[in-house]
């Protein structure tokens, strides 16, 4: 068995990003993958066992880092608020920064090899920002209605602002945000 090396698959994983932006999950062949890794297309099969498998753990290493950088302000003992407010941000700042990360979760969750993974998993990191909005539900502080309605207001509002970037400039980015927080967080509250 040949040696590990975790630099290769760091390379690996964002060549993979950048493989399938330029040419679509069905066209990113793993000979185009190890060629922009700097690596031979032998040693892709060092760390995975194909290209679906490649593909699926670049997903899940994406989401956690994503994760990791949402949640990393996240409080329990700060007021609900806060905390929406703290995810809100970060996840503008992920989006904003790492686009190409994100457009491929997004491509990746809306394909058929997202039933590759194990989406429960995927739950895990944000538990404490779930039950704390489940204690605002609880509370009369947030509206009582679905999750993935509840979410929804939450997210697409801050991910489309991120990817269009409407109306952002150094002088109204932030007021622009905060009115738009505010709007999201009106929506989802009593």
């Amino acid at each position: 068995m040949r040696h590990r090396d975790e630099t290769k698959k760091q390379a690996l994983y964002k060549a993979t990003i950048q493989v399938v932006k330029e040419e679509g999950f069905a066209s990113a062949s793993v000979n185009k993958i190890a060629k922009q890794a700097g690596v031979a297309a032998a040693t892709l099969y060092v760390y995975f066992s194909n290209k679906d498998d490649l593909l699926a753990s670049t997903f899940m290493v994406s989401k956690a880092e994503l994760s990791n950088f949402v949640m990393r302000d996240f409080n329990p003992d700060q007021p609900l608020k806060d905390n929406v407010h703290a995810f809100w941000s970060r996840l503008y700042e992920y989006v904003t920064s790492y686009p190409d990360d994100y457009q491929y979760m997004d491509q990746f969750s809306n394909s058929p090899l997202i039933h590759q993974v194990d989406t429960q998993s995927l739950e895990v990191p944000y538990q404490a920002f779930h039950q704390a909005l489940q204690a605002g539900i609880e509370q009369g502080i947030i509206k009582n209605i679905p999750k993935p309605m509840l979410l929804s207001f939450i997210l697409a509002p801050v991910v489309f602002l991120a990817r269009s970037r409407l109306g952002v400039s150094a002088d109204n980015a932030q007021h622009n945000m905060d009115q738009a927080f505010t709007v999201a967080w009106d929506a989802i509250t009593n």
